[in-house]
């Protein structure tokens, strides 16, 4: 566990603030769900993820469309990769989502990143060099909340009949909250 050297105290109410700079670190955002726990004699908060309870069944998800498409796929939470399948698949996982996904993720529609748009999306997630010539990313949305997504990249062109597994399997792992 990595000191801070912060102090908070406690309110009236039981609150305490955590520091903006640990907020923007840990990328914690307005109304984002924490879990909350204790070990021996501290109290630990973590950012929940729905889709974190599941990835057992989103592994299953992953690699089920990664066989169909021969492509790399990732299930993500609001803003890391909790499972991947295809070629380097083990290099994401655990890793966190570039700005740019989570936007697109929040905005909650899904968005295709090829040749014929900007290229503002062809990295997947920080800390890689590799930009990939096509990205489909897919919001899972359960009770009209985000809780994750499915994104498929490659670098030849998407087939048609892709797309449409890539939302059915958004949707899959939606309906499982």
């Amino acid at each position: 566990m990595k000191e801070t050297g912060m102090v908070r105290r406690i309110d009236e109410l039981g609150r305490v603030v955590i520091p903006k700079e640990i907020r923007r670190t840990l990328r914690l955002r307005v109304s984002d769900p924490l879990e909350i726990f204790t070990e021996r004699d501290m109290l630990c908060f973590r950012k929940y993820s729905p889709v974190g309870s599941i990835v057992g069944f989103a592994d299953g998800v992953c690699s089920s469309l990664s066989e169909m498409t021969g492509r790399l796929c990732l299930v993500t939470d609001t803003d890391r990769v909790l499972s991947a399948r295809g070629a380097g698949a083990r290099d994401y996982v655990g890793k966190n989502l570039l700005r740019e996904a989570t936007d697109v993720l929040s905005a909650r529609r899904a968005v295709t990143f090829d040749e014929t748009t900007d290229g503002n999306i062809k990295k997947v997630v920080e800390g890689f060099e590799y930009a990939f010539k096509n990205v489909f990313i897919v919001p899972s949305i359960a009770g009209g909340d985000l809780v994750g997504g499915v994104i498929m990249c490659g670098d030849e062109r998407f087939k048609e009949k892709e797309l449409p597994l890539v939302e059915m399997c958004a949707d899959i792992i939606s309906r499982q909250f």
